[in-house]
């Protein structure tokens, strides 16, 4: 946030446009949009001459999200956690949908069970495992200051190699639906992870945000999907991705001043910051669109997207389509006219 803020002064000093790229993320959030950064990122795309462009992660094939929902005849649900060996520590965040509350109990691969850790308002809690030496630190935020949901912030210390089960209680469960998200890669080990995942739902959380380009990746040798590219929507069924742009094996720059190949979908936003930066060359510099910011250049790019038949758009992996700034600028000329 101090970075955005940093280049948004610069820009206004040198009275010239940005294009702010965000190639890194957190699953930490309740992805809704509803984040200091998601919020930071939604009031400077109303500026003219601002754009924000954001990648959605490489986590939809990481098994880190869990969708959770509570059956109608049950007061609770589970989720199972594989912690592989040698994993020191890890998070996880569970978020509900306002106004549901949820409690949670714990089995140790051990079999060593805490039925229901009651929320203790304002305080965290500690809980430790006697068979598996494991030390649980849990904090119950009724309602979050930004979004009204709660949260459910689990940190495991030393965890026992295994399977962890959730036991998630609804102490009121109206919508009866939550979601859990494990830290993003490289901050777990890839042998932990949900025994039970959702692919969905995976987008970075500041490629929630509504204003900015949300960006997902493909391989553009065969118009195929990027197996890891976080995967929309957003947790309350706003639209993200809005386009997916080129980035699989993708030849450019690289540390140690040569060039190289790489993929993820960081590439793909960075197609696509350069598309915007063009965009905004066309609107400001040579006067077609002096109003140009972060949420037209959305529609405009959005308005070009190359949409095969088959699939139903938006899509929760391709967004509007794939990314082409020819075909934009046909389409403008074309409504011009």
């Amino acid at each position: 946030m101090a970075g955005i803020s940093y280049c948004i002064q610069k820009a206004k000093e040198a009275r010239m446009p940005v294009i702010i790229l965000l190639g890194v993320g957190t699953n930490s959030g309740g992805h809704t949009g509803q984040s200091y950064l998601s919020q930071l990122i939604d009031d400077i795309s109303g500026f003219s001459g601002v754009c924000v462009v954001t990648a959605v992660g490489g986590e939809a094939d990481k098994r880190h999200h869990f969708l959770g929902v509570l059956p109608e005849d049950s007061a609770y649900t589970e989720a199972e956690i594989r912690v592989g060996a040698g994993e020191r520590a890890f998070s996880l965040e569970l978020w509900s949908m306002h106004p549901d509350l949820y409690t949670i109990g714990i089995q140790s691969p051990a079999g060593e069970r805490i039925e229901k850790i009651t929320p203790i308002a304002g305080r965290s809690q500690t809980i430790r495992f006697i068979l598996d030496q494991t030390a649980i630190f849990v904090y119950y935020q009724m309602v979050e200051s930004l979004s009204g949901q709660q949260v459910v912030f689990l940190r495991f210390d030393e965890p026992t190699q295994g399977i962890w089960s959730l036991r998630i209680y609804g102490n009121l469960a109206v919508n009866r639906r939550f979601h859990i998200w494990l830290p993003m890669t490289p901050f777990i080990s890839d042998q932990t992870y949900f025994l039970r995942p959702d692919p969905d739902v995976t987008l970075s959380d500041a490629a929630c945000a509504s204003e900015g380009i949300s960006v997902a990746a493909y391989n553009d040798t065969n118009n195929s999907l990027y197996a890891a590219s976080g995967r929309g929507f957003t947790a309350d069924y706003e639209i993200k991705p809005d386009l997916a742009a080129p980035g699989v094996q993708i030849y450019g720059p690289v540390p140690g001043n040569r060039f190289g190949t790489k993929t993820g979908t960081s590439m793909a936003a960075a197609q696509t910051a350069g598309a915007a930066a063009l965009l905004m060359e066309w609107g400001l510099l040579k006067g077609n669109d002096l109003q140009l910011n972060s949420h037209k250049i959305i529609k405009y790019l959005t308005l070009g997207a190359v949409r095969k038949e088959g699939v139903v758009y938006p899509d929760r992996a391709w967004g509007y389509g794939r990314l082409n700034l020819l075909k934009t600028f046909n389409e403008l000329v074309t409504g011009r006219t």
